[in-house]
């Protein structure tokens, strides 16, 4: 029984490395579109159409391509899109762009490992100008692909597509959150996840005593600064400690809360006398007077 649940394991597995889907767009060298601009390994190699001499690209309707890849022997292609571009490849030197790509990304993640920064313009250039800066989008980090451009001091812009494979740490929650639930080691799983496209910047380093999560959270969600904020270190109907400096005399009492507050907040308490009082918190039930 288990030998025949190995072979239909394996037999699945090659079915499905067998169907491949065609990228939108291949980079090629030269003009000549071979059968090995799609098959890396091909033992008889072909090809099968040339981008013009004046032109730097040429697009083909993927089901007739599909159709010659089948003349061809190549049964296991399935399209993505309706046509595919190639591109000519620009033998320029990427290396300032890749470099300020990969600052970039180190720049906005404390645990980052990539692994390969792809760059292509987005027209044909043979040569870069001898002097420029490269400039990336804000938000350009939450994916793994984007635009970068570089710019000369005549204000004169080239755009480049860009693909970066890279893994990033990430914290996920260990089960259903609900809102304003502290964030701690106890609730949240350390993970390493491939760099694909996120809506909000991951939380990345969590500090005791600091977050909480900002409206009910799923099983298994990335924490990002968009569904956290800061601990409310003082709760509603707490009692607390409240500290009054008066020319280098420390008074020290105790008031209860009348709401919630975060770190550094304004809040209102109530002391023993009844008496509603304006102080700042300063720690976990602490307070002082302003």
């Amino acid at each position: 029984m288990l030998i025949k649940i190995i072979l239909f394991i394996l037999i699945f597995t090659q079915l499905n490395a067998s169907n491949m889907f065609l990228k939108k767009t291949y980079y090629i060298d030269g003009n000549d579109i071979n059968i090995s601009s799609i098959v890396k390994n091909t033992t008889i190699d072909k090809t099968l159409f040339e981008i013009p001499l004046n032109k730097s690209s040429k697009r083909i309707k993927a089901s007739f391509f599909i159709k010659i890849l089948q003349e061809n022997g190549y049964n296991n292609f399935h399209k993505q899109s309706n046509y595919i571009t190639f591109k000519k490849k620009s033998n320029i030197d990427l290396c300032k762009i890749k470099d300020a790509i990969n600052k970039y990304y180190q720049s906005n993640y404390k645990l980052i490992k990539i692994k390969n920064i792809e760059i292509h313009p987005r027209s044909f250039i043979d040569k870069l100008p001898k002097e420029y800066s490269v400039h990336l989008r804000k938000r350009n980090y939450l994916s793994c692909k984007g635009v970068v451009s570089i710019k000369t001091p005549q204000n004169k812009q080239t755009f480049f597509d860009y693909l970066i494979k890279a893994n990033i740490v990430v914290y996920k929650t260990k089960y259903r959150l609900k809102k304003n639930t502290q964030i701690s080691a106890f609730n949240m799983k350390k993970k390493i996840i491939l760099l694909d496209k996120l809506r909000a910047k991951p939380i990345q380093h969590i500090t005791k005593n600091t977050l909480q999560a900002k409206y009910q959270l799923p099983q298994d969600k990335i924490l990002t600064i968009q569904n956290t904020q800061k601990l409310n270190i003082i709760k509603r109907g707490a009692t607390v400690s409240v500290v009054l400096h008066d020319n280098g005399i420390d008074i020290s009492f105790v008031a209860k809360a009348l709401q919630n507050a975060r770190m550094g907040d304004t809040l209102k308490v109530e002391n023993s006398k009844n008496k509603k009082l304006k102080v700042k918190a300063i720690g976990i039930n602490k307070a002082e007077m302003p």
